[in-house]
């Protein structure tokens, strides 16, 4: 009810809709792992648009709204700022915007001024949120496995404390917050350094951290299809204790098969070698006059660390988990 009325009340005083972009955690989420996407709403024929005279995708008409985001379509920069509510699609009296297929991971090697967000690699609150986004992948499944959870257990008893609520909170603290602003300042520093022109700091950050987003997206589908996998069976006494029956088979207990595991190391490889892909590309826009070796040198320290998140990542798919609400055999 509280987060009901948080967006109900959000919404009513701030036009653009503001809390799904400024406020929910989920809007935050999907617009991230969006950039990822192979489908983005976008026009078709951009010498169209340049003879468009009513600009109804942004301004509406009589019969539809325009865009509530303010998005100027042959503007527009990936899916980073849309909600995908597709007013802009039906108020075209073209019918020149529609949902189409791009290459995925193409928002993350532009560098042009998009319409609203402006450029995704020069904003530091765009970086700290997919800083965020990226490691949340690792620490949240991490924290889901047996050998974290002891190790949590072992300091709250070591601490003596009468919560688990300070261990938790110093995990995702250090996870999320410390060691991801920590990397990201020395990969840049290192990175800025080996790029043998002056490029700036903020830059270079701002640019490499966005290629990670793959390789945290990789990791947050292993975990979630893991949950899907081990729960799907769930669905049927969960819906009659919704009902205040008692399930009439027991609570299933979670069986994983036996070759889902390389399903989970094939969506971090992509993930990682879609991310080296994008860092290189960054590396080719930054140091476009250097050398083939000049441009690794500038993408090596963030190749280490996506590597460093892809190792961490099959060690954590390797572990027992021990998912909340689950009997595990």
């Amino acid at each position: 009810m509280g987060y009901f009325i948080a967006a109900f009340v959000v919404d009513i005083v701030f036009k653009g809709a503001s809390f799904c972009k400024y406020v929910c955690p989920i809007g935050q989420f999907h617009f991230v792992h969006a950039l990822v996407s192979p489908l983005q709403v976008k026009v078709r024929e951009p010498a169209i648009c340049g003879s468009c005279v009513t600009h109804d995708c942004i301004r509406g008409n009589d019969r539809q709204r325009g865009c509530e985001l303010r998005l100027f379509q042959p503007k527009k920069l990936g899916n980073f700022d849309c909600t995908f509510c597709l007013d802009c699609v039906h108020a075209c009296p073209q019918q020149n915007v529609g949902i189409l297929r791009v290459l995925p991971g193409q928002s993350l090697r532009e560098d042009h001024h998009g319409s609203g967000i402006g450029r995704l690699d020069r904003r530091l609150d765009v970086t700290a949120l997919v800083l965020i986004m990226v490691f949340g992948a690792f620490v949240n499944a991490a924290g889901m496995t047996e050998p974290v959870m002891m190790w949590m257990h072992r300091w709250h008893a070591r601490l003596g404390l009468g919560s688990m609520v300070p261990v938790v909170t110093a995990l995702y603290a250090g996870g999320l917050l410390i060691i991801p602003g920590i990397l990201a300042v020395a990969c840049g520093w290192v990175s800025q350094r080996w790029a043998r022109r002056s490029a700036a700091w903020k830059d270079l950050t701002c640019s490499f951290t966005l290629a990670l987003v793959p390789v945290g997206f990789g990791m947050w589908l292993a975990h979630f299809s893991n949950h899907l996998v081990a729960g799907w069976s769930t669905l049927i006494p969960a819906a009659e204790r919704f009902f205040s029956r008692v399930p009439s088979g027991g609570y299933p207990q979670a069986s994983i098969p036996s070759w889902f595991p390389s399903l989970e190391f094939l969506f971090l490889g992509l993930g990682l070698l879609l991310t080296l892909y994008s860092a290189w590309r960054v590396a080719c826009s930054i140091a476009c006059s250097a050398s083939r070796a000049d441009r690794m040198a500038v993408m090596s320290p963030w190749a280490v660390l996506a590597s460093a998140l892809y190792a961490a990542g099959l060690w954590i798919v390797c572990q027992p988990m021990q998912m909340r609400g689950m009997m595990m055999h």
